[in-house]
């Protein structure tokens, strides 16, 4: 009687999860500003990048008033989106949560045509993530635009957020 009503279980959830659609199964994100870039990490930090070949696989929950935005994959792996809480410095870097303990938390509210993000706690809260000038790599070749926090921009940078993968 017992392995009757797991098996219903089983297939009560295997039936609920199958009618879900994909994009709401998902738990990897690509996170992209049309006209700007994808959310990527080159070279240890975030930028802006047009193109492939960087990771730009990310894990959060949108829309929220707090989540955490933590790379999939690549040498980064489990690293976090993140900025100065003390509000020296604007720059977006990327932090190991390993080593640092709890990463910076981020509100993702919806907007028209995507998403904004904002820093959700800190003397940054409620500055949005935004594009700042070129970033170079290494060979000083131009792999895209830094990432930053922007307080009260006329027009904040809209991020469409898909999915990737589980």
């Amino acid at each position: 009687m017992r392995a009757r009503t797991m098996a219903r279980i089983l297939v009560a959830a295997w039936l609920a999860l199958s009618s879900v659609p994909a994009a709401a199964r998902a738990r990897y994100w690509g996170i992209e500003a049309p006209g700007v870039g994808a959310l990527r990490a080159v070279g240890g930090r975030p930028v802006l990048a047009k193109g492939g070949g960087q990771q730009g696989d990310w894990n959060l929950s949108f829309p929220s008033e707090d989540t955490a935005v933590v790379l999939k994959a690549g040498q980064k792996s489990g690293w976090s989106l993140a900025y100065d809480p003390e509000g020296k410095d604007p720059a977006v870097t990327l932090a190991d949560t390993r080593k640092e303990g709890r990463p910076m938390r981020w509100e993702v509210a919806r907007a028209e045509g995507g998403y904004v993000v904002r820093a959700a706690e800190g003397k940054y809260k409620g500055w949005y993530l935004a594009a700042g000038g070129k970033a170079e790599d290494d060979d000083r070749r131009v792999v895209g635009r830094e990432v930053v926090l922007e307080k009260d921009p006329k027009k904040p940078l809209v991020f469409e957020i898909e999915p990737i993968g589980n």
